[in-house]
């Protein structure tokens, strides 16, 4: 299994260290381009701060880079000039950049994800396989399915799956009709979902009005009749929440900016919501020293979160691994670890728990005293094994599912305005996206929560 990109990558011999989007900031250092920060890989730390305020607004240097790629996506010249640089008169500006673009990618020696692609058709590779599965096809850009198209002749038999109302990735050059037209000796519709309840199904047709609906028939949905509460406040949802825990919840956004008014939110009503695991390890090792862990989050947690004072001593960490090896120990205490080396200051500090000493705040951002007070307290509400909430953007989750779904209703600008325009069936599909992601109840808040604009595709009832 493999992306379009990765199976590039493969067939090409791309070295993965030398993909352009990790060096973007370069070249914008290079040629004084000024990107929003969602381009420039800078510090977690500075890009939370920034995105808290609101939506990153975007700079014309970010409008080039992305007309470029839609254009290259479209299997068209870069240089095609917009007609919005064409009024600014910007289109000489524009030409330059791309011109710069492409001479800095051959000067450094680099790759973009597109440029991948591209040498791919080129260079005409392809995977020698006698089956070919091909999922989310409405999702594939021009450029994309000139390739996909190329690499199916080259197989015994292939199979291209897709669903039209699930195309959301238009912006970046996307076409459903090229999946809706795909040249096959046999089309098969899928009439059954096994996820969909009957009324989220009924709620779904509302949102997903694309030409091709009445195309499909009638789909067979599972017996559950499932749930739709389309004008929930935020405090009933924390309520609902807390009423089943254990079951899986998405708390979706249509826009990435609002994620983290969500997340605090969730975290100041005592919702757990998700925390990288490596993090999540030390964690728990820190507040719960007694208890027995395995070597590899015992080692990870001090060699990648505590300052060097506190490193074990040379050799240590094999020691100790060899004697839970000789001993068929799988795990220990933090109490046991004085047995394998470790400095008497540390083991005061984990055996008291006291985590300020350990002075975690000037190690790694990620971890602060807010954060293990938060998590110490999640796992006394839930237990050790809790399950987190997911909170995302509908584009992260498409293809996945969970038991809860709730929608927020807030949009940016941007996408207020696409609904209202010509990217008004572009955005019916994310909403229906997201709706469809649920498999038993669906909740959307009665309104806006964050001071922002709402769409006007969801329904209230």
């Amino acid at each position: 299994f493999k992306t379009q990109h990765s199976m590039n990558c493969h067939l090409l011999g791309v070295d993965t260290k030398k993909i352009a989007v990790n060096f973007l900031h370069k070249f914008a250092e290079k040629h004084k381009y000024k990107f929003s920060l969602k381009f420039m890989k800078v510090e977690k730390s500075k890009t939370k701060e920034q995105i808290s305020d609101g939506p990153v607004e975007q700079t014309i240097h970010d409008e080039f880079y992305n007309w470029m790629n839609y254009q290259r996506n479209l299997d068209q010249s870069p240089y095609n000039v917009s007609s919005k640089f064409l009024n600014l008169g910007l289109d000489n500006e524009y030409k330059r950049f791309v011109e710069n673009y492409f001479k800095w990618l051959k000067e450094e020696n680099l790759i973009d994800f597109i440029g991948m692609i591209e040498e791919g058709i080129k260079e005409a590779v392809y995977p020698n396989v006698e089956l070919l599965l091909v999922d989310e096809w409405q999702d594939l850009t021009p450029l994309q399915a000139r390739q996909i198209t190329f690499w199916a002749t080259k197989s015994l038999n292939s199979y291209h799956a897709g669903d039209d109302d699930q195309a959301i990735y238009t912006y970046a050059g996307a076409s459903p009709e090229l999946f809706i037209n795909f040249p096959c000796d046999i089309t098969i519709k899928l009439t059954t979902t096994y996820r969909l309840p009957k009324k989220i199904f009924e709620a779904s047709k509302f949102i997903a009005l694309n030409k091709n609906r009445e195309t499909k028939g009638e789909l067979k949905t599972k017996d559950l009749d499932g749930e739709v509460k389309l004008s929930y406040n935020f405090n009933q949802i924390i309520k609902e929440f807390k009423l089943s825990p254990s079951k899986s919840w998405f708390f979706l956004v249509r826009n990435n900016f609002l994620k983290p008014y969500v997340k605090h939110d969730l975290m100041k009503n005592d919702v757990p919501v998700g925390i990288k695991s490596d993090i999540w390890n030390a964690i728990k090792i820190m507040i719960k020293p007694q208890e027995f862990y395995s070597f590899a989050d015992l080692s990870l947690m001090i060699s990648k979160y505590f300052p060097s004072g506190f490193y074990w001593k040379r050799g240590s960490k094999k020691q100790l691994k060899d004697l839970l090896t000789k001993n068929e120990v799988q795990s220990l205490s933090i109490k046991q670890l004085s047995d394998y080396g470790a400095t008497s200051e540390l083991l005061n500090d984990m055996k008291t728990g006291n985590v300020l000493k350990l002075n975690i705040l000037n190690v790694n951002k990620a971890i602060d005293v807010e954060l293990i007070n938060y998590t110490r307290k999640m796992i006394e509400i839930y237990g050790d094994n809790y399950n987190p909430v997911i909170i995302a953007t509908i584009h992260a989750v498409k293809g996945r599912e969970a038991d809860k779904v709730v929608l927020f209703r807030d949009v940016a600008k941007r996408s207020a305005d696409e609904e209202i325009g010509r990217g008004k069936e572009a955005e019916r599909r994310v909403w229906y996206v997201g709706l469809t992601r649920a498999k038993e109840t669906v909740y959307a808040l009665s309104g806006p929560r964050y001071g922002v604009r709402q769409t006007v595709l969801l329904p209230w009832r």
